[in-house]
């Protein structure tokens, strides 16, 4: 019978790295990407970056919805640093938002990071949530600003 002990020393030396890989990658995105535009902006009243998606229909169309309509909006929020941030959330979105034809906006959270998950994200007052917050707010704007996204239908959606 092989103890708890030798079977770390055993297969510890093969697991601690692919762990460390984990770790250092954060979560794969197996979603192929979308046919519409993904850009990185920086929201300029907050400094906030936020990543954009157009879909494949509003960029070959110039914006213009197919039914004549403002586009719905998805604001999807990424989960803990470094194992998941703005860039693989906006990904994974992509080919809904060409198949069912809406904007998508990830912002790049300041709260959400592993560092500062001390104190609790537990209180809505924290100054350093309220900035999250008040940058959210203005990034919809600027994309409803900058493009012809419905600020009456926003779906949020996080990690």
């Amino acid at each position: 019978m092989i103890s708890g002990k030798t079977k770390w020393l055993r297969w510890g030396p093969v697991l601690l790295p692919a762990v460390v890989v984990v770790v250092q990658t954060g979560c794969a995105v197996p979603q192929p990407p979308g046919h519409g535009r993904c850009s990185r902006f920086v929201e300029p009243s907050t400094h906030t970056g936020y990543w954009l998606y157009l879909p494949a229909d509003h960029v070959s169309r110039q914006g213009q919805h197919p039914e004549g309509e403002r586009w719905p909006l998805v604001v999807t929020f990424h989960g803990l640093r470094p194992y998941d941030d703005a860039n693989p959330q906006i990904r994974e979105w992509q080919i809904e938002a060409d198949r069912y034809n809406f904007i998508i906006v990830a912002p790049e959270l300041r709260t959400c990071d592993t560092l500062t998950i001390i104190p609790p994200l537990n209180n809505a007052d924290y100054p350093f949530i309220k900035a999250d917050e008040q940058a959210v707010l203005a990034i919809m704007d600027e994309v409803a600003r900058r493009t012809d996204a419905d600020p009456s239908r926003v779906l949020a959606t996080s990690f």
